[in-house]
């Protein structure tokens, strides 16, 4: 007797000589199983294009041990399901998820109908500025804000300020008339110290299209926190709190601030310090158990695998004008150049944007492709991967 083997269009399988991984997107779910000769041929047989993710297989196939196990496994988690093979009746088909990015930088180059160019602008969906950097004496303000008018058709929603306190008062309030000719999000980052000693320059955080986020990065007098805290709540500002940690007492402080102030929205962030490494490998490295429930869309799969998720789409304006894609490589230009030129430059030669795990050791890695996008932690440690799986 012949059946039909066939996968649901929404699950990505994944193998080498000793592991499958299944990973059903619309459950958010995977599992691993051990491989085996007969079992990696026949997935091999599933993943050709040709056979769009159902072949035929007989009746000592389906019930060998080998092979009946994982057919169970895939019926009993909704990714797929065998039918007997009844003669005249067209077999199940299903799309293989293959990435197919009509906008990828390698087939616009090859095609001579389209432009590089063509709304390359509407991939910018944030802007960094960060002034806060003491040896640069004359922030570009004015030449700032032309550059963000310059964006204004991107689809960008967001820009966020770093560094305010280095600005004189004439600086500051000439940083905000520009910043309120756009009508992106403006995001103040302060910390929590210094906006109880200078809130009153920050009164136009109350108005529409502002929100301020308090950072606190190490012990601070708790009376600090507890005046901040009240004046973005009577003054009804839109705010989050921001945390960086560096060890689990810090976090069990954090923790107690959360209670004590009763605060309700706010991130935490583990800050590699250069000399906690232990910490970041207990609390940022992944193992097989985050892997189990990852929650991605095929949407996000897809996007693992062609863009770097942390860093596409934005762009950091520095002090001096320079912007980057990531700070941490070289800079794309200034904010005197095309915007459009900068960003075909990132998508054509760049190194961030389109940094995916498409190296070593996460190219041999089973999970490479559910993984997080390579980020910043990566490049401060020196290690291009934060896991316990291929350390």
């Amino acid at each position: 007797m012949k059946y039909y083997f066939y996968l649901e269009s929404y699950v990505f399988i994944w193998q080498d000589k000793r592991t499958v991984l299944v990973y059903n997107s619309l459950l958010g779910q995977s599992y691993k199983m051990n491989n085996n000769p007969s079992l990696y041929k026949l997935i091999g047989r599933l993943q050709e294009l040709s056979n769009l993710y159902c072949i035929d297989i007989n009746e000592d196939q389906r019930i060998s041990d080998d092979v009946s196990t994982f057919i169970n496994k895939i019926i009993d988690s909704s990714s797929g399901n065998i039918l007997e093979a009844i003669p005249g009746q067209n077999k199940p088909v299903s799309l293989v998820p293959i990435l197919n990015n009509q906008h990828d930088v390698e087939r616009l180059r090859n095609d001579e109908t389209r432009s590089i160019g063509e709304n390359i602008i509407n991939y910018i969906h944030e802007i960094d500025i960060c002034l806060d950097a003491p040896e640069i004496k004359d922030t570009p303000i004015n030449r700032i804000g032309s550059f963000l008018k310059s964006i204004r058709s991107a689809h960008a929603r967001i820009v966020n300020v770093h560094g305010c306190n280095v600005l004189s008062d004439m600086e500051l309030e000439l940083m905000i008339e520009e910043l309120g000719k756009i009508t992106l999000l403006k995001v103040f980052y302060l910390s929590a110290d210094y906006y109880v000693a200078q809130n009153s320059k920050f009164s136009f955080l109350k108005s529409e299209g502002f929100q301020l986020k308090l950072t606190v990065s190490e012990s601070v007098d708790r009376q600090k926190l507890l005046e901040a805290n009240d004046i973005v709540l009577t003054n009804n500002i839109g705010h989050k709190w921001s945390f960086s940690i560096c060890s689990g007492n810090d976090y069990q402080e954090v923790m107690e601030i959360v209670e004590e102030l009763e605060i309700n929205n706010y991130e935490i962030w583990p800050f590699f310090n250069g000399s906690n490494l232990q910490f970041i490998e207990d609390n940022v490295y992944l193992n097989d158990q985050d892997f189990e429930n990852p929650g991605l869309s095929k949407r996000e799969v897809f996007a693992h695998q062609a863009i770097n998720t942390n860093d596409f789409g934005k762009l950091t304006i520095m002090a001096d004008g320079k912007v980057y894609a990531n700070p941490n490589f070289p800079a794309l230009g200034t904010i005197d150049d095309n915007v459009k030129e900068l960003v075909y430059k990132e998508m054509d030669k760049g190194t961030s944007w389109r940094r995916v795990r498409n190296m070593k050791p996460c190219s041999s890695c089973i999970y490479q492709w559910l993984c997080p996008s390579p980020n910043d932690y990566e490049l401060a440690i020196g290690k291009p991967n934060l896991c316990h799986i291929k350390p």
